[in-house]
Parts: structure tokens; C-alpha cells; sequence
């Protein structure tokens, strides 16, 4: 099965947080998994975490200054900071590293180990999110809150997602290539994101 995507949806482009760069060496401790923490106690049969800082001794990705382009030959499943996003200012989402699928988190040092969560005030499971500008729920309350009052009186609000709208299955056979697929079943992986056109694009057999 060979794939090559192109999703060309006239929207601006939010580019990701800088982010932190996450070595190999976790030391002699790693506090259990929490919402507060990416990290959890290795089991020994994960792989090490990428390191996606700039000054990586492997980078994970390049950029062409002159044609505004970034991108990576390296797929890596589950991970919140691998994603590309795309938003006009009005409606945007998440992409999974694999293409424009819906993707949620998984452990990346235990295969055993809890899905990771978003941060306060919800916890809810962290996944790829689509969002409209403004929109927000009403709820009677959050897990955790600023104020006593809302708690106590209820109405809270926060901002709520929309359906994944990109979110895609290619089915060839009884062959399914979404965002769970086995990386051993893919080879020549290309994804970039270009910052002149807004486009994201996925090339990969």
C-alpha cells in the first residue's frame, strides 16, 4: 500500500511550542506517571524517548528557510509533540505524524503504563483535538477549579473540541492504515509543513 497525502486547507498555520527536549537519561528515579509528568518509570523494552530539541545530536526534523518548510523522515506514533496544527485563527486542529488522523497519546516508556492526560482542569485522556474559536460547554463542574464558588454552584465552562473533521481510514484488503499502523509496515516516511502555503503534507509506501 503506498500513501501520499496532501491536504491543502487555506488556513494559517500556528506552529507547535518550542519543545523540551527529552533525553534517554532518566537517572536512577522517575516519578510515577501523573498528570503532571510525561515520564514514567521505563520498562526496559520501550524504545528511548526522541529528543525533539534543536540542538539535538539527531535532529528529528530540517528546515528550508527559502521555501518556509519544515520536515521529518522520522513517524512517531502517539506523541503529542510530533503532531503538526494546523488553524485559520477561527477553526484549527491536531494532525498524527502519520497523516490526517485522529490519534490519541500513549505511554511512551511503559507499554503497561497509564495514557497519558491533558493538564488542569480537566484530565481528560490526551488525544488530537479540533477546536472552534469561542466555543465553550457548560458543565456543572470541572475536576478541579480556581474558585470555591463555581464548584459549590456549578456552571463552569471550558473550552470544548468539535468532531475531528480530517480524521480518515484508508482501507486496502483487510489492510487499514490509520494512526495505530505498525511503523514496521511503512518505509520512505516524508511529512512536512509549509509556512508559506499553509499546506501539510504526508509521502510514505
Amino acid at each position: 500500500m503506498a500513501a501520499c497525502m496532501s491536504w491543502l486547507p487555506h488556513l494559517a498555520v500556528v506552529t507547535p511550542l518550542p519543545a523540551v527536549a527529552f533525553g534517554a537519561d532518566y537517572g536512577e528515579e522517575v516519578n510515577p506517571a501523573s498528570q503532571f509528568k510525561t515520564k514514567t518509570i521505563p520498562d526496559g523494552i520501550m524504545p528511548p524517548l526522541p529528543d525533539f530539541g534543536v540542538l539535538a545530536e539527531n535532529p528529528l526534523s530540517r528546515w528550508d528557510d527559502q521555501n518556509l518548510t519544515l520536515t521529518t523522515n522520522v513517524p512517531i506514533l502517539g506523541n503529542f509533540l510530533a503532531r503538526m496544527h494546523l488553524s485559520n485563527g477561527y477553526i484549527g486542529l491536531a494532525e498524527a505524524s502519520l497523516g490526517p488522523f485522529f490519534e490519541k497519546d500513549f505511554n511512551q516508556t511503559h507499554r503497561d503504563g497509564k495514557q497519558p492526560t491533558e493538564p488542569w482542569p480537566e484530565f481528560n485522556p490526551r488525544q488530537t483535538f479540533s477546536g472552534i474559536i469561542g466555543f465553550f460547554d457548560r458543565q456543572h463542574n470541572t475536576t478541579e477549579t480556581n474558585y470555591p464558588e463555581p464548584l459549590d454552584r456549578g456552571n463552569e465552562s471550558v473550552i470544548s473540541g468539535i468532531p475531528h473533521f480530517t480524521d480518515i481510514y484508508v482501507t486496502v484488503g483487510e489492510q487499514v492504515l490509520n494512526a495505530t499502523v505498525d511503523l514496521d509496515t511503512i518505509s520512505n516516511y516524508s511529512s512536512s509543513l509549509n509556512l508559506m502555503n499553509a499546506t501539510a503534507h504526508w509521502s510514505y509506501t
